[in-house]
This record gives structure tokens, C-alpha cells and sequence, in this order.
């Protein structure tokens, strides 16, 4: 079987032409789709890494109140009478006055420093 010919010059011409016009809108439209793609994902990781940011400056900000709640608590003169009163195995009246005592002030802590942030 015979390959497909034209019949005419005008013909031909006209598919030439035609293919010579395709071929540099192909590339333009490749090249445009590619620019595109590249800036999707480059906005993509900017916004991602914005996030990122955010969440670890919220984190540090968490962190810092909860060691300030922590060094609060840890210098309250009522705590630190619990370390002398915790590893006894019987316990007097003062003793347990001082368990309800630090009972009620991290109760209060609780109440008032909530870790909601």
C-alpha cells in the first residue's frame, strides 16, 4: 500500500504550514504549563513553611509559660515544706495540715493558670 500523498502543492503547502504553527504553540503551552507547576509548588512550600513557623513560635511561647507556672510553683514556700513531710511514713496532724494546704493552692494554680493557651 502506497504512503499517504497529496494531490496538490497547495495541498502540501497548507499542511506544512499548519505543522510549522503547531509546533511552537506546543512548546509555548509546555513551557507555560511547567512555569505554572513550578509556581504551585514553590507557593505551596512558602505558605508550608510560614505554618511551620508560626506553630514553632506558638510552641516556644507554650513552653515558656509552662516553665514559669513550673518555677512559680516550684518556689512556693508550702511546696517546698512537702519535701520534708512526703517520705515520712507516719504522718502527724501538721503533716496532713500541709497536705491540705498544698492540695488547695494547686487546686487554685489549676483554677487560675489552666493550660489552655
Amino acid at each position: 500500500m502506497k504512503p499517504f500523498a497529496f494531490k496538490s502543492v497547495r495541498a502540501k503547502l497548507t499542511f506544512w504550514l499548519l505543522l510549522l504553527g503547531m509546533v511552537p504553540l506546543l512548546g509555548t503551552l509546555f513551557m507555560t504549563y511547567n512555569q505554572q507547576v513550578r509556581s504551585i509548588k514553590e507557593e505551596t512550600i512558602t505558605k508550608l513553611e510560614a505554618i511551620r513557623d508560626l506553630k514553632v513560635q506558638r510552641l516556644k511561647g507554650w513552653l515558656l509559660h509552662r516553665k514559669g507556672d513550673l518555677t512559680t510553683i516550684s518556689s512556693d514556700p508550702q511546696l517546698v515544706a512537702l519535701e520534708d513531710v512526703i517520705d515520712k511514713e507516719h504522718k502527724s496532724k501538721s503533716d496532713l495540715k500541709i497536705y491540705r494546704d498544698i492540695s488547695l493552692l494547686l487546686n487554685r494554680y489549676i483554677s487560675n493558670y489552666g493550660s489552655s493557651d
